[in-house]
């Protein structure tokens, strides 16, 4: 009984778009459907990624062998390749795992849909955070679906955002005006219910999350930066240094705390190593509809413009204070 009434208490994803719907009286419901043909690949996901650690125990027991981090990239895909299919409303996926666009079978669906399937799936084989990311465009139907037409700034983007598989399931999702919203998967009923509203990342954290083991190659700009990290302190605290190792999972927690994310490029990846359009772009786009920066350093993530679909960036975002003193570190500025 207490469960029910509290559930009671909750709003569903679909009453939250409902009730966003009626802000916008020329939305026609299409984004709405298309977000929950998302949330679905994503709790079949959530669903088999734990079935398959069983799975996984099961076969090392009789000797099998079984990929299961293998196994999850196609099926995470073939989910999604289901998933966005039906409604008739997206012509073309660009996603992580596949060697170009995924062609669906409605020639004249009005979105094209970027996604990561599932972003920092080594994680998984430690029992710890990895996600999808998506982004959702407006393509024209009547312009031919070749590349040269998929490849659009994140400043175009209409909605994006992560699924984390975690502790539990959550959903962030943002679109223009509605702000950056928090919804956690219950199991027992299959649906997402809004857990945080209109989310905005705190102006200033002493915390920094990078992959450090890269840092010997990184350019002597971003080697200060690190460097300005380990010998500082903020409001007599010092930096505190977190990585977990998948984008999404770290910039949530920067979301909530508030800090730096950096992600430079280095010798061995002189472009950068994170996708710009299925990865940079729509967390850039969350980053800042939460009131927070996203860059590649210099450029604003959300105005670069991709020249392949595989196009990486570096990446730099976080608190707004904060992306300011890192910039005047890399220019040589530091401040007191």
């Amino acid at each position: 009984m207490t469960t029910s009434v509290y559930k009671s208490n909750l709003i569903t994803l679909d009453e939250f778009i409902i009730e966003a719907q009626r802000k916008f009286p020329q939305a026609t419901g299409e984004l709405s459907q298309l977000l929950r043909d998302i949330t679905l690949a994503c709790r079949i996901i959530a669903d088999e990624a734990n079935y398959n650690v069983q799975r996984e125990m099961r076969s090392r027991q009789s000797g099998q062998k079984f990929d299961r981090l293998e196994y999850l990239r196609k099926f995470a895909v073939e989910q999604f390749r289901f998933a966005l299919d039906r409604s008739g409303m997206v012509s073309r996926v660009i996603t992580a795992f596949s060697s170009g666009p995924l062609n669906m079978s409605s020639s004249t669906g009005k979105y094209m849909v970027a996604l990561h399937p599932i972003e920092g799936i080594p994680n998984m084989a430690y029992n710890t955070s990895a996600a999808t990311v998506f982004g959702i465009y407006k393509t024209n139907p009547e312009q031919p679906a070749d590349e040269q037409t998929l490849l659009q700034p994140g400043k175009n983007l209409i909605a994006s955002g992560y699924v984390l598989y975690g502790s539990s399931t959550m959903l962030v999702f943002t679109t223009a005006g509605l702000g950056v919203n928090f919804f956690t998967l219950d199991h027992e009923v299959g649906d997402f219910f809004l857990s945080r509203r209109n989310i905005k990342i705190p102006d200033d954290a002493p915390m920094y999350s990078c992959n450090t083991g890269w840092e010997y190659l990184m350019d002597q700009q971003d080697q200060s930066v690190l460097e300005y990290f380990r010998a500082n302190s903020f409001k007599g605290d010092p930096y505190r240094f977190r990585y977990i190792g998948s984008l999404s999972a770290d910039m949530h927690r920067i979301l909530l705390e508030g800090g730096i994310f950096l992600y430079p490029k280095n010798k061995n990846s002189p472009e950068g190593r994170l996708n710009l359009i299925y990865e940079c772009a729509p967390v850039a786009f969350v980053m800042e509809q939460a009131g927070g920066v996203a860059t590649d350093g210099k450029q604003r993530i959300l105005d670069k413009l991709p020249d392949k679909i595989d196009a990486k960036s570096p990446f730099y975002a976080g608190s707004p204070a904060l992306m300011r003193r890192v910039g005047q570190v890399r220019d040589g500025k530091a401040p007191a």
